[in-house]
C-alpha cells in the first residue's frame, strides 16, 4: 500500500485538522497541483507497463490530498492529458465534484521546467495558502485568509519518511490509529482508475 510520507508532515496534519475543525469554513474549492520535469529516457516513468505515467507518480499525491481533506469520493470525475510517445501520460488536468457541494481541480505532469507544487483550499469563511511542497522537510509554513485578516503557521519539519516510520512503530507499540489506513489507500487507488479510464489511458 501506498502510505503517502507527506500525510505525516506536522504542516500538513495541522493544515487538515483546522480545515476539518472548520478554521476556513464549509470547503468549496481544493486546488492542488504537483509538476515536475521530464523523467530521463528509459526511467520506468515512461513505461505504460511497468504503472508509468503522471497521475500514477504524481497526480496520486493531489488526489489523496483531496481525500485526506474532504473524506468523501467524488460524485463525477472529468479529465483531460497528453499523451507521451511511449503511450503514457506526461500531463493530467482533472476536476471532481463531491456529494458534499465541494470541488477539486488537480494537476500533474512531467512538463515543468523545474518542480512546482500548490495547495490552496477555498472555504466559504476564508481560503488556505500552503507553501508546502509534497514531502517537504524542513521549514513549511500555511497561512488562513480571510476577510478579517490573516493567521500564519510555521513548523519545522523533519523527513516525511522517518515520521513515517516512527508513526508506524507507534501504530505497533501502542495501538495508535494509522495517518493512512488500507481502506485510505484503496479509495485513493480507485480514485486513480476513475481518472485513467476517464483519459483512455
Amino acid at each position: 500500500m501506498e502510505a503517502y510520507a507527506y500525510l505525516h508532515n506536522d504542516a500538513i496534519c495541522a493544515m487538515v485538522e483546522k480545515i476539518q475543525g472548520g478554521a476556513i469554513g464549509k470547503v468549496r474549492l481544493i486546488e492542488a497541483c504537483f509538476f515536475t520535469g521530464a523523467p530521463k529516457d528509459g526511467d520506468i516513468r515512461w513505461i505504460k507497463e511497468w504503472g508509468g505515467g503522471s497521475v500514477y507518480d504524481l497526480g496520486c499525491y493531489s488526489i489523496s490530498l483531496a481525500q485526506r481533506i474532504l473524506g468523501e469520493v467524488p460524485e463525477s470525475i472529468d479529465a483531460i492529458s497528453h499523451f507521451a510517445e511511449s503511450g503514457v501520460d506526461d500531463f493530467c488536468h482533472m476536476y471532481f465534484q463531491y456529494p458534499s457541494g465541494a470541488m477539486a481541480t488537480l494537476g500533474c505532469g512531467f512538463v515543468a521546467r523545474g518542480r512546482s507544487d500548490r495547495m490552496v483550499i477555498h472555504g466559504d469563511k476564508a481560503s488556505l495558502w500552503a507553501d508546502i511542497k509534497f514531502n517537504q522537510e524542513g521549514l513549511c509554513v500555511f497561512d488562513i485568509l480571510s476577510d478579517e485578516g490573516s493567521e500564519h503557521f510555521e513548523y519545522n519539519v523533519k523527513n516525511n519518511y522517518a515520521l513515517e516510520v516512527e508513526q508506524l512503530g507507534r501504530c505497533i507499540a501502542d495501538g495508535e490509529k494509522p495517518h493512512v489506513s488500507e481502506d485510505f489507500s484503496l479509495t485513493v487507488c480507485e480514485i486513480i482508475d476513475r481518472v485513467l479510464e476517464k483519459i483512455n489511458y
